[in-house]
């Protein structure tokens, strides 16, 4: 009799065992996906952003840009000349933005901040030092949008366009 239910015993127990090992490997390789930090495609990473839904779905055209880098170009500007851009986009989430306004006094103006992804080609450059501008990435260029997302239309539309070097 004690042989029977020691077999009985040890047989339930394999099996709870077993069974909890299922559970905890179909858990973690659900979580795999979802616990990323970054997305990566050939080495260009693309920082998700943890508070944005959009950027847990990001498409491979985004990903397979090659967007960090350096964009330069002439931004237009109410009261003076232009303005000449200056923006680095680091891998790192990072950006760094200079700009010199002609026709003043040819200071250049610096600033540092984070890149928030909005959607699979839109970024939000936040200094934290007033309002964030949203840029379309585009496959060597940057266009810069309006405050509710959209592209700039009319006779000054191809002024707002960042080249990378």
């Amino acid at each position: 009799m004690k042989g029977k239910s020691t077999t009985y015993y040890f047989c339930f127990g394999v099996l709870f065992l077993l069974c909890s090992l299922y559970f905890v490997s179909c858990k973690e390789a659900g979580n795999s996906k979802a616990s990323k930090g970054n997305l990566s495609l050939l080495g260009n990473d693309v920082p998700s952003n943890s508070n944005n839904s959009a950027s847990d779905t990001l498409s491979i055209d985004a990903k397979a840009l090659s967007w960090p880098g350096v964009y330069r170009g002439e931004l237009p500007c109410a009261d003076c000349g232009g303005i000449q851009t200056e923006i680095n986009l680091h891998r790192n989430g990072n950006f760094s933005r200079k700009m010199t306004y002609e026709g003043k006094d040819g200071t250049a103006f610096s600033e540092k901040g984070k890149i928030n992804w909005k959607t699979k080609d839109i970024i939000e450059l936040n200094a934290g030092n007033g309002q964030p501008q949203l840029f379309q990435v585009e496959n060597g260029q940057l266009i810069q949008l309006d405050q509710a997302g959209n592209k700039i239309k009319g006779e000054l539309a191809e002024a707002y366009i960042l080249h990378k070097d």
